[in-house]
């Protein structure tokens, strides 16, 4: 029962996490013209995205004042599914190790 509630909880914090990511992504392009490939802009802008969340995010070109809120929120959804994961994890490790 413990498995199935923790397993639901990291599922349910990488979903947010993955909701919280797109509209980053949506909201870094704002400013700039219509996206017109999806993929080609996944791909081209994918360095950019991880290393505004985990870098100086004034260092890079897509970066402007108004990502900030996302920037924050996105690093806070990604250390919630981290952590779930390493509690669920630790919990593996624990109920087969005893």
């Amino acid at each position: 029962m413990v498995f199935i509630i923790l397993f639901g909880v990291v599922a349910i914090s990488f979903i947010v996490f993955s909701i919280q990511m797109e509209a980053y992504k949506e909201a870094a392009h704002k400013g700039t013209e219509e996206r017109k490939n999806r993929l080609v802009e996944y791909l081209s802008y994918q360095d950019q995205y991880w290393g505004m969340l985990f870098g100086n995010p004034k260092n890079f070109p897509l970066y402007h004042e108004g990502l900030d809120s996302h920037i924050k929120r996105v690093r806070i959804s990604l250390f919630v599914a981290s952590g779930s994961f390493f509690a669920l994890f630790i919990y593996i490790i624990v109920a087969n190790g005893l």
